[in-house]
C-alpha cells in the first residue's frame, strides 16, 4: 500500500512539473505597430507631389521575418517613389526588411505620390506583413505570416487658388507658385507657374518658392496687414509667406523666394531702385539681434542668403518682381 501511494504521488510530481514547465515559458505572439506620422504637407494642390511618412516596429516578443510595408493610397494617387532606396520598391509602394528583431524598429520609410487632380479629403494607411519564426507558433502554425494595419489618415487635396499653393518638393519640380511670376526674368523654368492666374485688381501679388532639397512647401499670398517693425515705417502692400519643410529652422542652401507686386500695390514713386524686402521670421526668432532681415543688396559670395538673386525689375505691365534667397521660413514684403 505504502510503494502504491508513493508511486501515485511520484505521478503527480511529475505532472505537476510538466504543467509548471509549460507555465514558465509561454510563447508571446507577433505584434507589429505601424504609423503614419501624416502627410506632407496636410493639404495639398492638385497633381502636385505629397510624402507620407511611416514608422514600423516591432512591439511583439519575438523576432520577425521577411516584413513587408504596403501603402495603400486611395485611388487617383500616382506612386512616385520611396525610401529607404536600399529596402523600398521604386516602381510600387513596397518595402521589404529581412527581419525584426523583438523592440527594434526599421527605418524610417517614406511613401511619395501624385495626388488626383480631383479636390476631396483622401485617406491613407499601410499594411505590414510578417512571418514569424518556427517556434513562435501563436496560432498553432509554424512560419505564420501575420497581417497588420497602420492608423488611417486623411489628405485634403485642393484645387488651384491664386493665393495658395503647396506640395513636396522632389526633383521632378522644386519650385511652387501661386501664379503671375515672370519666370524667365526670375531664371526659373518656364513651368513655374502652377496656374494661368493674372495679376490684377483682385490679385495683386504673385509668388514663387523654389526649395532645392526634398521637403514640404505651402506658400501663400497674404493682404496687406500693419505688422512690420516699428523700425521700418514704409512698408507697404501684399505679402509672401512660406512654410518650408515643416517649419525647419535653418535651411541648407536657402529657399529661393520670387516676389511680384501689381502696380496698383506699389507706393507712389515706388521705382524698381528704391524697392527693398523685409523677411519677418515665422516661428518669430532673433538673429543679430534682431527678428527680421533686410534685403537691399545683391547675392555675393561672401553673402549668400538675404540678398537678392535677381534684383527687382520693371515688367512691362508696371509690375515689379523680384528674385531673393533666405535662410528662415516666414513673411516677406516690400519696403
Amino acid at each position: 500500500m505504502v510503494r502504491n501511494r508513493t508511486s501515485r504521488v511520484g505521478v503527480r510530481v511529475a505532472l505537476a512539473a510538466i504543467f509548471l514547465l509549460g507555465v514558465a515559458t509561454p510563447v508571446a505572439a507577433s505584434e507589429i505597430t505601424a504609423v503614419v506620422l501624416r502627410s506632407s504637407p496636410l493639404e495639398v494642390t492638385i497633381g502636385k507631389p505629397v510624402a507620407f511618412p511611416v514608422t514600423v516596429q516591432n512591439t511583439g516578443g519575438n523576432s520577425l521575418n521577411s516584413i513587408v510595408v504596403t501603402g495603400l493610397a486611395a485611388p487617383g494617387f500616382t506612386f512616385l517613389r520611396s525610401t529607404p532606396t536600399s529596402a523600398c520598391s521604386q516602381t510600387q509602394p513596397v518595402c521589404n526588411f529581412k527581419q525584426l528583431r523583438s523592440g527594434a524598429a526599421t527605418p524610417q520609410i517614406a511613401f511619395y505620390y501624385l495626388v488626383p487632380t480631383a479636390p476631396a479629403t483622401y485617406q491613407f494607411k499601410v499594411q505590414v506583413q510578417a512571418a514569424e519564426g518556427g517556434n513562435d507558433n501563436s496560432d498553432g502554425t509554424a512560419n505564420n505570416t501575420d497581417t497588420f494595419f497602420s492608423n488611417t489618415i486623411d489628405t485634403v487635396v485642393r484645387a488651384y487658388n491664386q493665393d495658395f499653393v503647396a506640395g513636396h518638393s522632389l526633383a521632378l519640380g522644386r519650385t511652387f507658385s501661386t501664379g503671375g511670376i515672370d519666370c524667365a526674368g526670375a531664371g526659373l523654368p518656364a513651368t513655374c507657374n502652377d496656374a494661368t492666374f493674372l495679376l490684377d485688381a483682385n490679385n495683386r501679388h504673385g509668388t514663387a518658392v523654389t526649395m532645392p532639397v526634398d521637403g514640404e512647401v505651402t506658400v501663400s499670398d497674404v493682404p496687406p496687414a500693419d505688422n512690420c517693425p516699428a523700425a521700418i515705417t514704409t512698408c507697404f502692400g501684399h505679402g509672401s509667406k512660406l512654410s518650408v519643410a515643416g517649419g525647419i529652422d535653418v535651411l541648407p542652401g536657402g529657399i529661393t523666394v520670387t516676389m511680384r507686386w501689381d502696380y496698383s500695390d506699389l507706393p507712389n514713386g515706388m521705382t524698381p531702385d528704391k524697392l527693398d524686402v523685409i523677411h519677418l521670421f515665422d516661428p518669430p526668432k532673433l538673429v543679430n539681434g534682431l527678428p527680421y532681415a533686410l534685403i537691399t543688396d545683391k547675392c555675393t559670395a561672401s553673402n549668400p542668403t538675404n540678398c537678392f538673386v535677381v534684383e527687382p525689375f520693371k515688367l512691362p505691365d508696371k509690375d515689379i518682381q523680384a528674385t531673393f534667397k533666405i535662410p528662415f521660413n516666414g513673411v516677406s514684403k516690400g519696403w
